[in-house]
C-alpha cells in the first residue's frame, strides 16, 4: 500500500514539472498594430495599438522608432505626432532575445497638408520642407492648388537653403489666385541671384505673378535680389512680396536689398508691377535699398518703396527704404501711380544718378490721381524733382521737409501737378554743419533749373489753396552760384509763408474732410525727440 501511495506522489510531480517546462518555453511568435497603414495632416496625432500571439503571454518590452523623424515622431506608448509632409514608416520590434531573435511591426504613414484648401480650412504650412513643397504644387499643378488657401504656422529661416527662391507662381501661366495668411511670421533669408552672380529671372519676388489673389500678414527679410538679363524689349519685374498682378496685399511687410539690370524693369518694396484693382493697405518696406542700373540712354524704369508702378491704391504704408538708380520715375512710396497714395509717408531717400529724363518725388514720381495726407522727409533729385511728387495729379493735405535737386526743374512740393492744396514745404538741407540751399537745380549755369517753395508747372486751370512754406526755405536756380531767390510773390507757385503750427494746418484739414474714398484719414501730432519735432500720424 505504501508503494502505491509513494508511486502516485512521484508521478503528480513528474506532471507538474512537464507542465512548467512547457510554460517557460511559450514565447512571443508576432507583433501586429492597429493599422499598418495610416494618413495624418501635419499637426494631428494618432496612437497605434499593439497586440502580439500568443496573447496569454505578458506584454512585451517593445522599441518604437520612425525611419522619419521630420515627417513623424513616435514616443514609447505608440503616440505619433505628424510633423512634416511626407512618408515615413513606423516600427515597433521587441528586444532580442537569448537566441538573438527579434519581432518587429510596421505601420507605413503619410503626412498630408493639414486642412483642406478652403477659406475656413487652409492649407497650414509649418516647415521650409512644406512650403516649397506648396510652391511646386501650385506651380506644376496649378488648376488644383492655384486657387487654394495657405496659412504660415511658424517663422520660418532659409539662409541654410543653398538654392535660390523659386516664387510661387513664376509664369503667367501659372498665377496664384488664392489666399495666403502670413499669420504674421516672418520668412527671412530668401534669395534670389547674388552680387556675385546674377539671375536671369522675368518675375523676381516672393511671388511671381498674382491674380486677383490675398497675400495677408506676411513678412519677407531678403537676403537679396538681383535679376539681370541683356535681353531686349522684354519687362523684369521685381516686388519683395509680389513682382507682378492684381489683387489684395494687406498687412506685409519686407527688407532686404535688391538691384535689378534689365532694358525695362518696375522695382517695388512691396509689389514690382501692381495692375488694376491692385490694393496695397498697411504695408511697409522696412530697411534696404531698391535699386536699378540700366544700359540704355533713355531709361524705362519704375522705381518705388512700396510699388514700382501701381494701379489702384496705397493707403496707410510707409517706406525706411532708400530708392535710387537711373530710373525714368521714381518715388518713396511709388514709382509711378495711377489712382490714390493715403495716409503714406517716406523717410529715407530717393536719388536719381542725374539724368535729365527722370522723375523723382518723395511720394512718387509720377501720379496721375490723388496723393492725400501724405508726408516725406526724404531727399529728391532728379531732372524733374518735387519733395512730394515729380509730376502729375492732384495733391492735398502733405507736406515734405526733404531737399530737393533738380536739373530741369525743382519744387518744395511738385514739379509738376494738376492741383495743389493745403500742402506745406519745409524742406531743409545741411551739410558740414552749414547751409547749402533747400531747393536748388543743377543745371547748367547758362541754363538753370527752375525753382519754385511748392510748384513750377501748373495748368491755368489748377486749384492751389491753402498752401503754404517756411520763411527759412533758401532757393537757388543752381547750386553752384550764391545768387538766392528771394521773390516769392506769385503765391500759386510760392505759397504763402508760413505762421501757423504745421500739424495745426493738417488737422484742420482732416476735421473738415475726415475720409477720402471711404478711408479715414489720419489725424497728426508732434511728439518730441521723433521726426525732428515735424509732424507724425496719431
Amino acid at each position: 500500500m505504501k508503494k502505491i501511495i509513494l508511486f502516485c506522489f512521484i508521478s503528480l510531480l513528474l506532471i507538474s514539472s512537464c507542465k512548467n517546462n512547457d510554460t517557460e518555453k511559450k514565447v512571443i511568435t508576432q507583433l501586429s498594430l492597429s493599422q499598418n497603414q495610416a494618413q495624418l495632416a501635419q499637426g494631428d496625432s494618432l496612437s497605434l495599438i499593439l497586440s502580439y500571439t500568443p496573447a496569454d503571454l505578458p506584454a512585451p518590452t517593445c522599441i518604437w522608432t520612425s525611419s522619419d523623424s521630420t515627417v513623424a515622431r513616435v514616443d514609447k506608448k505608440g503616440k505619433i505626432k505628424a510633423l512634416g509632409r511626407g512618408t515615413t514608416t513606423i516600427m515597433v520590434a521587441t528586444t532580442a532575445d537569448a537566441s538573438g531573435i527579434v519581432i518587429s511591426a510596421q505601420c507605413k504613414l503619410t503626412v498630408t497638408y493639414k486642412g483642406d484648401g478652403s477659406a475656413s480650412n487652409p492649407y497650414l504650412i509649418y516647415t521650409v520642407a512644406d512650403l516649397k513643397a506648396i510652391r511646386d504644387s501650385i506651380n506644376t499643378k496649378n488648376d488644383v492648388y492655384g486657387n487654394k488657401a495657405y496659412k504660415l504656422m511658424a517663422d520660418l529661416d532659409f539662409t541654410k537653403e543653398t538654392g535660390d527662391w523659386t516664387p510661387i507662381g513664376d509664369t503667367t501661366t501659372v498665377a496664384f489666385k488664392g489666399v495666403f495668411d502670413g499669420n504674421r511670421k516672418t520668412i527671412k533669408g530668401v534669395r534670389i541671384g547674388s552680387y556675385g552672380f546674377r539671375k536671369n529671372i522675368q518675375y523676381a519676388g516672393f511671388f511671381g505673378v498674382i491674380d486677383e489673389a490675398e497675400i495677408k500678414n506676411l513678412g519677407v527679410a531678403w537676403d537679396y535680389i538681383t535679376p539681370y538679363t541683356l535681353t531686349k524689349n522684354i519687362n523684369y519685374y521685381i516686388g519683395c512680396i509680389a513682382a507682378y498682378g492684381s489683387g489684395n496685399i494687406t498687412d506685409c511687410s519686407s527688407s532686404g536689398s535688391f538691384c535689378s539690370y534689365a532694358d525695362t524693369c518696375y522695382d517695388g518694396g512691396i509689389i514690382g508691377y501692381g495692375c488694376a484693382t491692385t490694393n496695397i493697405t498697411n504695408c511697409h518696406y522696412e530697411t534696404g535699398t531698391v535699386s536699378s542700373t540700366n544700359y540704355q540712354e533713355q531709361p524705362q524704369y519704375c522705381v518705388g518703396g512700396i510699388a514700382g508702378y501701381i494701379s489702384g491704391t496705397i493707403s496707410n504704408c510707409y517706406s525706411n527704404g532708400l530708392t535710387n538708380g537711373s530710373d525714368k520715375y521714381e518715388g518713396g512710396i511709388a514709382g509711378y501711380s495711377i489712382g490714390t497714395i493715403v495716409n503714406c509717408y517716406c523717410t529715407n531717400g530717393t536719388s536719381i544718378w542725374f539724368i535729365p529724363e527722370c522723375t523723382s518725388g518723395g511720394i512718387a514720381g509720377h501720379q496721375t490721381g490723388t496723393i492725400v495726407n501724405c508726408y516725406s522727409t526724404n531727399e529728391a533729385q532728379g531732372g524733374y524733382a518735387g519733395g512730394i511728387v515729380g509730376e502729375g495729379g492732384n495733391i492735398t493735405n502733405c507736406y515734405a521737409t526733404g531737399f530737393v535737386l533738380g536739373k530741369k526743374y525743382a519744387c518744395g512740393i511738385a514739379a509738376t501737378a494738376n492741383n495743389v492744396n493745403y500742402c506745406i514745404a519745409l524742406n531743409s538741407n545741411y551739410s558740414g554743419g552749414t547751409l547749402i540751399a533747400n531747393i536748388y537745380g543743377y543745371g547748367s549755369i547758362s541754363n538753370v533749373s527752375n525753382v519754385s517753395r511748392i510748384c513750377y508747372l501748373l495748368p491755368s486751370s489748377a486749384i492751389t489753396n491753402g498752401n503754404y512754406a517756411a520763411t527759412s526755405i533758401v532757393m537757388k536756380n543752381h547750386y553752384r552760384t550764391d545768387e538766392t531767390i528771394t521773390d516769392f510773390s506769385d503765391t500759386k507757385l510760392n505759397g504763402f509763408d508760413l505762421t501757423a503750427q504745421p500739424v495745426d494746418l493738417l488737422n484742420a484739414y482732416v476735421s473738415a474732410n475726415p475720409t477720402f474714398n471711404n478711408i479715414g484719414l489720419k489725424r497728426w501730432k508732434v511728439t518730441a525727440g521723433v521726426n525732428n519735432g515735424y509732424p507724425v500720424f496719431e
